[in-house]
C-alpha cells in the first residue's frame, strides 16, 4: 500500500540522520490522511503477508527494528512473529491518528 510509504520513509530518514536505533525511540507519532488512516491504521494482528504490507504499525516497527521494510520483512514467518505484533515494544510505541492538516491540504472535509 503506497499510502504508508511516506511515514516509513520519514522514520527511516530520521533514524539514519540521527543515528537512532529502535531502543532510542520513545514514540512515533504519525498524522495521516483520512483514507490512509481508514485503510492502514488498524491494530496489527498476524493475518498474513497482505495484512502486514498494508498495516502502518507493522511497517513502522520493521523500519525501527530492521532499518528497512523490504521483501524479507514481509515473509510469512516474519509477519507472524510476536516481535512485530501490536503488543511488541516497537509496534506499541506508535501513535497513529488522522491529521486535520492533511484534510485541509487535500480539500476533504470530515463531519
Amino acid at each position: 500500500m503506497t499510502s504508508i510509504h511516506t511515514a516509513l520513509d520519514a522514520l527511516a530518514d530520521l533514524m539514519r540522520e540521527h543515528q537512532l536505533r529502535a531502543d532510542d525511540i520513545a514514540e512515533v507519532d504519525a498524522g495521516l490522511s483520512h483514507m490512509t488512516h481508514v485503510h492502514c491504521a488498524w491494530e496489527y494482528k498476524a493475518q498474513g503477508v497482505t495484512a502486514a504490507q498494508m498495516n502502518l504499525s507493522y511497517g513502522l516497527a520493521v523500519i525501527a527494528l530492521d532499518g528497512m521494510a523490504f521483501v524479507d520483512q514481509y515473509r510469512e514467518d516474519r509477519c507472524a512473529t510476536r516481535k512485530y505484533s501490536t503488543s511488541s515494544s516497537a509496534c506499541a510505541r506508535t501513535s497513529i491518528r488522522e491529521s486535520k492538516r492533511w484534510a485541509r491540504l487535500s480539500g476533504t472535509r470530515r463531519a
